[in-house]
């Protein structure tokens, strides 16, 4: 059984990384794929819906994703990553997009249609904002050592193939 008690996002904390999100995404995409019983799919397919309609809302103008966003409380603001675009979370949430597509585009065409927008867009991003740093892992020319600043979201290479394999 499949269960969505408590949400995916709380470990995720969703609202503030983003691209964390999109890691976690991934296997309920393919949970959803490769499960047979239909309550399993509804809930699955509910839980999808919600983190592709967040992720439609963070998506930048110009088709980048944030590595996370600005979450405001009634009592106080929080802040929680002033990164506002990232080629590796961009690439993440691109394949999040092109692998949940088939799930939506018969039954939500509207929702399907807007989710190959934002992955095109994000597509486009990627293609025009990547450097040489986005693949190299953080790697330290000098000593040739991975270095851990920003470790988890430097070193996109994997998200951008990931994000290619899906688009194509």
């Amino acid at each position: 059984d499949f269960s969505m008690n408590y949400g995916w996002y709380d470990a995720q904390s969703r609202d503030s990384k983003l691209g964390r999100c999109g890691r976690a995404f991934i296997p309920m995409v393919l949970a959803y794929h490769s499960a047979t019983r239909a309550a399993d799919k509804t809930a699955l397919k509910g839980a999808i819906e919600e983190a592709v309609r967040q992720f439609l809302e963070a998506q930048n103008n110009d088709g980048s994703w944030p590595v996370g966003k600005v979450r405001y409380r009634l009592d106080r603001d929080y802040y929680y990553w002033a990164i506002n675009k990232d080629t590796g979370t961009s690439a993440k949430l691109v394949a999040c997009m092109a692998m949940a597509y088939p799930i939506f585009k018969d039954s939500h065409a509207s929702l399907a249609a807007n989710m190959l927008n934002a992955a095109e867009d994000g597509w486009d991003y990627i293609v025009a904002n990547n450097t040489e740093s986005d693949f190299l892992m953080n790697r330290d020319p000098a000593t040739n050592v991975t270095g851990q600043t920003n470790f988890q979201w430097i070193g996109s290479a994997v998200d951008v193939l990931a994000a290619a394999v899906e688009m194509a």
